[in-house]
C-alpha cells in the first residue's frame, strides 16, 4: 500500500532547487497542479527531503487548499497530495506542521465526500441492475470494468487517508479529538468494503481507539441506535464476516480487535450471546494452530462472568480446550491455555464436557505425577468441586495424599489438599487404613499450627 500512488507523470527529473518552480505551478490549473504535486511526491519519497521541503513556508497551506478544492474534482491531484501529506506523517517531528494546517480536519472532509459518493454510485448499481442490465453487453461489461477501476482508484485514497490520520493519532490528544468528529462511525462503514489492506488498516484504527474508554460508547453503538438488549452493535455485527476469515492478517487483526473489545463487560456479553455466532466461530478456530493463543486469550476474558462460561460450556469448546490442555508437550501449560480451562472448569456442564467420562481426569493425574504443575492442580480442583466429576477422582484418592506430602511448594500443597477436601470421602470405605498408611492426621496437626500459615 505505501508504495503506490502517484499521478500526473511527467520526464521532468524532480530536484529541490525547483521546489519554489513547482509551488507556483500549483497556482495554475488542476492538470498543471497534478505535475507539480507529482514531482514533489517523488521528492517526498525520500526522508531526507522532507525537511527542506517544509522550509518553503507556503507548501503545506497550499497543500492542504488544494485537497479541499480541487481535490473533489481530481482524484489524481488528491492522491497525489495524500501521498505528500502521508510521508510527512510518517515522522512524528513533523506532526506539530501538520496539525497547524489543518491536515486532519481536510482528511477527515476528503473520506465524507468519498464516502458520500461511494453511497451514491451503490444506489445507482442497485437502481440499474434491477433493471437487468446483461453482464455479456460488451457495453455493460465496459462499465464494469471501469466501475471496478473508480472503486480501487477510491479505495487506495481511502487506504492513504487513514494511514495519514493513524500517524496523526499518535497524540491521545488528537485521537480523542477525531473520535468527536465520529471517526469511530466512519471506520466501522468501511468494514463492507473488499481491499483487503484497506481493512486491515481499519481494524488496527479501532484496535487502537478501543483502548480508551472514551471511545466505548461510540463502540457499542447499535443499528439506528437501537435499545434492544439482545440487538449486536453495528462494529460486532462487522466483525462476524472477518472471524474465520481466509486472509489470515485480517483475521488476526479482527481478533486482535475482539480482544480489546472484550475488556468491556457489555461488549464480552455480545460476544458471547448465542445470537452473534462468536463463540461457534471461536470454537472452530480453536482447532487451527494459526491465532491460537489470541483465540485463548480472548475466550480467557469473555469467561469472566458465570453466565458467559454456562454459555461457553454449551458449546464444543470445554472438549478443545481440554484437549489442547493433554497435548501439551511442555512441563507448564502456557498461561493463556491454564487460565481459560480453570474458568471453565469452575462452571458444571463445562467441567463436565472437559472431564470426558474420567478419561480425561485420568490423563490429567498423569500430568500432574509428571510435572507437579500448579495450573494443573488448580484445574482438578476446580473439576473436583462438581459431584458429577469429583467421583471420577476417587480412586485416585491414595496416589493424591502420597503426593501431597511430597511436594515442596506451600502453594502446590494448598492446591492438592482442595482436590482431596473437595473429594467425596465419605463414599471411601478404605478412608482409616489411608489415614494409618499415609499418618494422615499427623500430617494435618503438623500444619494447623496456630500463627503458622
Amino acid at each position: 500500500g505505501g508504495g503506490g500512488g502517484g499521478s500526473g507523470q511527467t520526464d521532468e527529473t524532480p530536484s529541490l532547487d525547483q521546489l519554489d518552480r513547482y509551488v507556483e505551478m500549483m497556482y495554475d490549473d488542476p492538470e498543471t497542479a497534478t505535475q507539480a504535486t507529482y514531482l514533489i511526491l517523488q521528492l517526498a519519497r525520500s526522508p531526507e527531503n522532507l525537511e527542506q521541503l517544509l522550509e518553503n513556508e507556503a507548501l503545506l497551506g497550499l497543500l492542504a487548499r488544494l485537497l479541499q478544492e480541487e481535490g473533489p474534482k481530481s482524484m489524481d491531484l488528491a492522491i497525489n497530495i495524500l501521498y505528500i501529506l502521508y510521508a510527512f506523517s510518517n515522522f512524528s517531528q513533523f506532526h506539530p506542521a501538520l496539525y497547524q494546517a489543518r491536515v486532519g480536519n481536510y482528511v477527515l472532509s476528503v473520506i465524507e465526500l468519498e464516502n458520500k459518493r461511494h453511497r451514491v454510485r451503490e444506489h445507482e448499481r442497485a437502481k440499474n441492475n434491477g433493471g437487468g442490465g446483461d453482464p455479456r453487453n460488451p457495453e455493460e461489461k465496459e462499465k464494469e470494468k471501469r466501475y471496478r477501476m473508480m472503486v480501487r482508484k477510491q479505495e487506495k485514497l481511502l487506504y492513504v487517508c487513514f494511514h495519514v490520520l493513524l500517524n496523526l493519532a499518535e497524540e491521545p490528544d488528537i485521537e480523542r479529538k477525531m473520535a468527536k468528529k465520529g471517526i469511530v462511525n466512519v471506520l466501522v462503514g468501511m468494514l463492507n468494503r473488499s481491499n483487503p489492506e484497506l481493512l486491515v488498516l481499519v481494524l488496527l484504527f479501532l484496535m487502537k481507539l478501543a483502548i480508551f474508554k472514551e471511545n466505548l460508547p461510540a463502540l457499542r453503538e447499535k443499528e439506528g441506535g437501537k435499545k434492544d438488549k439482545n440487538a449486536l452493535p453495528v462494529l460486532l455485527t462487522a466483525l462476524q464476516s472477518f472471524v474465520p476469515h481466509n486472509t489470515e492478517p485480517l483475521c488476526a487483526t479482527a481478533l486482535r480487535l475482539l480482544f480489546n473489545l472484550s475488556f468491556d463487560q457489555t461488549l464480552r456479553g455480545h460476544v458471547v450471546n448465542p445470537n452473534s455466532g462468536f463463540l461457534q466461530k471461536l470454537s472452530s478456530l480453536l482447532r487451527r494452530k494459526m491465532q491460537l493463543p489470541l483465540v485463548l486469550r480472548l475466550l480467557y476474558n469473555v469467561s469472566a462472568e458465570t453466565e458467559a462460561r454456562k454459555a461457553i460450556g454449551q458449546t464444543e469448546i470445554p472438549r478443545v480446550v481440554m484437549k489442547h490442555v493433554l497435548n501439551c508437550q511442555e512441563p507448564q501449560l502456557p498461561l493463556e491455555l491454564a487460565a481459560l480451562a480453570i474458568n471453565l472448569a469452575s462452571e458444571g456442564v463445562g467441567a463436565q464436557a472437559m472431564a470426558d467420562n474420567g478419561n480425561a481426569v485420568r490423563l490429567l493425574v498423569d500430568k500432574l505425577y509428571a510435572h507437579s504443575d500448579l495450573h494443573i492442580t488448580k484445574l482438578l480442583r476446580n473439576l473436583a468441586m462438581h459431584s458429577s466429576v469429583s467421583e471420577y477422582l476417587l480412586p485416585f484418592v491414595a496416589d493424591l495424599i502420597a503426593l501431597c506430602q511430597q511436594v515442596d511448594t506451600p502453594e502446590l500443597m494448598v492446591e492438592m489438599l482442595g482436590i482431596i477436601g473437595g473429594l467425596p470421602l465419605g463414599q471411601l470405605p478404605d478412608i482409616p487404613m489411608l489415614n494409618d498408611k499415609y499418618n494422615l492426621i499427623e500430617f494435618l496437626a503438623r500444619y494447623l499450627t496456630p500463627g503458622f500459615t
